[in-house]
């Protein structure tokens, strides 16, 4: 199991992350950013350069999600995410398996249609399962 820490997530995830490794007893492997792209980008472009351009928010996720999630998934056959569909427009029509055309891998997204309220604190996926949760994200 992976994680992308792209250096901007909560606190909140951080803890999220300890949460579940410590309840699940597994390893998560936490995947970051190249430091010299990551610094050379932020010198030349600046901290909030993603409002600046698109061009700008496609280079920092390139550098912040996509090299870190390239390196994650080598040697991969399938990766599994948790994206959702309720998550944004572009995420609407999202399949639940996928041939994913970046990757060349089989993506799959077993929760793509579930919503917030799968995630609630006294839902019964939460509950009967006892899923580690954050509040921000339920409470966004």
């Amino acid at each position: 199991m992976v994680t992308l820490d792209t250096g901007q997530l909560f606190p909140e995830s951080y803890n999220l992350i300890d949460r579940t490794k410590s309840k699940y007893n597994i390893e998560i492997q936490s995947f970051f950013p190249d430091t010299l792209s990551l610094e050379e980008f932020v010198n030349t472009q600046g901290m909030n350069s993603i409002f600046k351009s698109i061009e700008c928010r496609k280079t920092c996720c390139k550098i912040r999600k996509i090299a870190p999630l390239f390196r994650a998934l080598e040697g991969a056959k399938v990766w599994v995410t948790g994206l959702r569909a309720d998550q944004s427009l572009n995420r609407s029509t999202l399949p639940r398996i996928d041939n994913d055309s970046m990757t060349g891998l089989i993506k799959f997204n077993p929760l793509v249609y579930w919503s917030d309220s799968n995630f609630n604190p006294t839902s019964i996926h939460t509950v009967s399962l006892l899923i580690p949760y954050t509040e921000k994200a339920i409470l966004q």
